[in-house]
């Protein structure tokens, strides 16, 4: 959830919203990371735990170096030891193609996968 937009002044994305991670088991959630990312290379981590908890919206980081898009990796660590990681190019000035760009998947207390979005199954082995 949130609201986003975005424009190219001067060969720079320019963007500014907000964003929500909505959970339905909310208090199964431990923690909640967001990563900024532009060009599949990581920019910032946030803790917004808090946030996602008391259903906050949270600003979009400004000034970030940016190259032509930014993705937003969320991870949320549940009480019962999943982890749940989600990646999505929120932002871009041209089209991403590339299974690489969005996925989904769950891992257990152990790091195996136990379920995922039939988009990532080559990258998360």
């Amino acid at each position: 959830a949130g609201t986003m937009s975005s424009s190219v002044s001067h060969g720079k994305l320019k963007y500014e919203g907000t964003y929500r991670i909505d959970i339905d088991k909310i208090d199964d959630v431990d923690s909640v990371m967001v990563t900024y990312m532009t060009s599949g290379k990581e920019i910032k981590t946030l803790d917004i735990t808090n946030e996602t908890i008391n259903h906050i919206d949270k600003e979009l980081e400004k000034d970030l170096p940016l190259d032509n898009d930014l993705t937003l990796r969320t991870e949320i660590k549940t009480k019962s030891g999943f982890t749940i990681v989600q990646q999505q190019v929120v932002i871009y000035t041209t089209p991403i193609t590339g299974d690489l760009n969005d996925y989904l998947y769950i891992r257990d207390v152990n790091g195996n996968i136990v379920w995922q979005s039939h988009k990532c199954d080559k990258y998360t082995d």
